[in-house]
């Protein structure tokens, strides 16, 4: 089903980038340093540059060895305190290109994760109540609109080929909405439902997430790259990112794993503000109790 495919794709990065140095921080750091969380299962506390080199100043060293060294170190300070990291740009010629590209193969520079945009995206969601999300292919062709919040009530408006689906779950029931035909089928839902819809885990875990979760030694990996003429910032974790505007405001979700089906993500709102009525059945929608009607068939 395509909307299990949409929540995957943006579950896997966003899930992953909420633990900053567990998926994407210093390079060999220990999953548990600094935020004492642990790495989403099936994802490994590695650096997207597996190869970084750690600058450390030997007492016998030479003078020479020394001022070298001391040259190092404060260049890497001045790149881990750098939100935009300078440098040569790769260009891209699509977002679809960047997103099938090796992005180990990018230019990064460690920056401190409280200068990150990744940080400032997470800190919007500290004490959120719920977590609403616009997004869509890079072609248009498929999209959805996904609402969660702490009371387990969730919205899914997922689009293909102009076929359209409306999920909702609240009350433990399950609504099934089809706009066609202004009709909606429920049934009565359990917990193992919810384990379907992983952008719920997501959203528990970017709630919860406060300043003094974050480090003063976590770092974020991030690399400029322009894609189609326009300058963006790429923050990479395991598996893959999130794109930023230059002024900070996310622009795309990055999963590249081999086993993705959706590679890119195009983010038209990413809000813990939710619509008004996100979750309520119109009023016009013919109700149908799913259960009664296979009991009648049997």
């Amino acid at each position: 089903m395509i909307m299990k495919k949409l929540i995957s794709a943006i579950a896997a990065v966003v899930s992953c980038a909420v633990i900053l140095t567990a998926c994407g921080g210093n390079s060999g750091a220990d999953v548990e340093d600094g935020a004492g969380a642990s790495a989403p299962e099936g994802t490994k506390a590695v650096s997207v540059i597996d190869d970084i080199e750690t600058v450390k100043t030997d007492a016998e060293s030479t003078e020479s060895t020394k001022s070298e060294e001391i040259t190092e170190s404060t260049n890497s300070e001045a790149a881990a305190d750098s939100a935009s990291p300078s440098g040569s740009t790769p260009s891209f010629a699509s977002l679809d290109e960047f997103a099938a590209s090796d992005l180990s193969a990018l230019t990064y520079v460690d920056t401190a994760a409280e200068k990150s945009n990744t940080y400032n995206f997470i800190m919007d969601f500290e004490g959120a109540t719920a977590l609403y999300l616009d997004a869509e292919t890079t072609d248009g062709s498929t999209s959805a609109k996904m609402a969660v919040d702490a009371n387990n009530n969730i919205s899914v408006d997922a689009a293909e080929g102009g076929d359209r689906s409306v999920i909702i779950l609240k009350d433990m029931k399950m609504y099934i909405l089809d706009p066609s035909s202004k009709s909606c089928y429920y049934m009565a839902a359990d917990e193992s439902i919810f384990q379907e819809y992983d952008l719920k885990k997501a959203f528990e875990e970017m709630a919860s997430i406060d300043k003094s979760s974050i480090s003063s030694t976590q770092i974020v990996q991030s690399a400029n790259v322009s894609i189609n003429g326009k300058d963006y910032v790429f923050e990479g974790v395991e598996g893959g990112g999130m794109l930023y505007n230059t002024n900070g405001s996310i622009y795309a979700v990055i999963n590249n794993e081999n086993s993705s089906d959706i590679t890119a993500l195009v983010i038209n709102s990413f809000t813990k503000d939710l619509p008004a009525g996100v979750f309520d059945i119109p009023s016009d929608y013919e109700l149908i109790d799913f259960d009664a009607v296979i009991g009648s068939q049997q």
